[in-house]
Parts: structure tokens; sequence; C-alpha cells
């Protein structure tokens, strides 16, 4: 971009230490620090949402370990308080 800008600037006649080709330099480098900044905040925007959901799905996963644990636990009680005690053989 830069190099496009001097390029044209030269042939309309303006010189590399003219005051409005620094400026336009500057805005152009301005310009390009703020996106870089926008790129960087987007990306860890990204990976913080990521490892959320990471944590969301550890998260899940552990709840339904336990409630499956729960359950086979609960149906083994169940199973075994209806079966026939050795009293009653």
């Amino acid at each position: 971009m830069l190099s496009k800008q001097a390029a044209q600037l030269s042939a309309r006649g303006v010189g590399f230490d003219s005051p409005s080709f620094n400026a336009i330099q500057r805005d152009t480098f301005n310009t390009g620090a703020k996106k870089s900044a926008n790129l960087k905040t987007e990306e860890k925007l990204t990976e913080q949402a990521l490892n959320i959901e990471r944590k969301n799905v550890k998260t899940t996963l552990h709840a339904q370990l336990f409630g499956d644990a729960a359950t086979f636990a609960f149906n083994a009680a169940t199973f075994s308080s209806k079966l026939p005690m050795a009293e009653e053989l």
C-alpha cells in the first residue's frame, strides 16, 4: 500500500519530504496498526470462547457420567431388593 501511494504521489509531482505525503503515510500506518490490533483482539476473543466451550463440554460429560453411574447404582439397588432372600428359599 505504501509503495502504491508513493508511486501515485510521485506521479503527481509530490515530493517524499512533503507534509502531505508524510500525513498520508502516517494515516496508512495508523490504519494498519488499528486493523492489526483488532485482529489480535478478535483472535483472543475466539480463543477465549473456545476455552469456555471446552470447559462446558467437559462439565457436561462429567455430569452425564455421574448420572449414568447413579442410574446404574439405583437399578442395581432395585434389582437386589427384588431378589429373594436366603431365608425365603
